[in-house]
C-alpha cells in the first residue's frame, strides 16, 4: 500500500485478527498533558484532551478498548489514535477525560480489554460513596420558673446536602449504521488517487474526502458487514486501516479517471 505522508501516520504492521478480536493486558498508565492539545496524531486526527481517545504503540489504530480502574470499579471506553513510544510496564496513555473519568493519574495500574467491531461501548462510573451529615444538635433552654417557662421553638430541619455532580460523561458514542474504515492520509491528491484506484481493482468502492491539507481514502459498509471486510483487507494485504466510530469531515473528491 502506498506509504502515508502524514505528519506522524504510521502504518502499524501488526498480526490481522488476533489483536482485534481477543486481547486483554494490565499495566501502568499515561496521561497525555493538554499541552499536547491541537497536535496531529498518529492516525491523522487532532488530539482532543476532552475526548476519549488514548494511544499504544503496541495496538492497531482505531481499535476500542474497555478500560477499568481496579481501584475503584471504574470503566470507560476509548478509541486508540495514536502509536508512539512507552516507558516500560505502560500499557496506554490516556487523554485527560479519559483518566478524569476512571481516577487515575500517570503510574495507576489500569486493565484494557479489546472490543470487538460487533460490541457496544462499555462504560460504568459508579458514585464515590457520599459522606453522610451529621444534623446539628438543638440547644436546651436553661431551666427558669415553672411558670415563667417559655417552649423553645422546634429547630428548623437541616437542609438536604448539595447533589454530588453528575459523573456521568457527556454522551455515550452510539455505534452507527455505516462503518467508516481509513485507509490512508495524504499530503498531495495523486496519491490518494493512486491508493483509490488500486482500491478500485480490488473490487472495492473508496472514497476521498479533503480535510484542510490532508487527503484521506476510505471505505465504507454498513456496520454488521465491518468484520467481513475486515478479513477481507487482510486478505488482501492492507494492515494499515482502523474503523472510524463516526461520519468522517472534509469535502468530497471526485475520482480519477485515469
Amino acid at each position: 500500500m502506498v506509504r502515508c505522508l502524514c505528519l506522524a501516520l504510521v502504518l502499524l504492521a501488526v498480526p490481522a485478527l488476533a489483536p482485534l478480536h481477543a486481547q486483554s493486558d494490565s499495566g501502568l498508565a499515561g496521561v497525555f498533558p493538554d499541552a499536547l492539545g491541537g497536535r496531529v496524531t498518529a492516525s491523522g486526527e487532532v488530539y482532543d484532551p476532552n475526548s476519549f481517545t488514548g494511544g499504544s504503540p503496541n495496538l492497531r489504530l482505531g481499535m476500542r478498548l474497555a478500560v477499568t480502574n481496579p481501584v475503584n470499579g471504574r470503566v470507560v471506553t476509548i478509541r486508540v489514535n495514536d502509536g508512539g513510544p512507552s516507558p516500560a510496564g505502560r500499557v496506554i496513555n490516556l487523554s485527560r477525560a479519559a483518566a478524569e473519568a476512571l481516577g487515575v493519574k500517570t503510574g495507576d495500574r489500569v486493565e484494557i480489554r479489546a472490543l470487538r467491531f460487533d460490541q457496544p461501548d462499555v462504560t460504568s462510573l459508579p458514585a464515590k460513596p457520599s459522606v453522610p451529615v451529621a444534623a446539628p444538635t438543638p440547644a436546651v433552654p436553661a431551666p427558669g420558673p415553672v411558670a415563667t417557662r417559655i417552649p423553645a421553638p422546634s429547630p428548623a430541619p437541616p437542609a438536604p446536602p448539595p447533589a454530588p455532580p453528575s459523573t456521568q460523561p457527556k454522551f455515550v458514542p452510539t455505534p452507527p449504521p455505516s462503518a467508516w474504515v481509513q485507509m490512508g492520509a495524504f499530503r498531495t491528491e495523486r496519491n490518494a488517487q493512486r491508493l483509490a484506484a488500486s482500491l478500485s481493482r480490488e473490487g472495492l468502492e473508496p472514497l476521498i474526502r479533503r480535510e484542510v491539507w490532508l487527503f484521506r481514502v476510505y471505505l465504507t459498509v454498513l456496520d454488521s458487514e465491518a468484520p467481513a471486510l475486515v478479513v477481507r483487507l487482510t486478505g488482501l494485504g492492507h494492515k494499515g486501516f482502523f474503523q472510524l466510530e463516526k461520519e468522517p469531515a472534509g469535502t468530497a473528491v471526485p475520482l480519477s479517471t485515469q
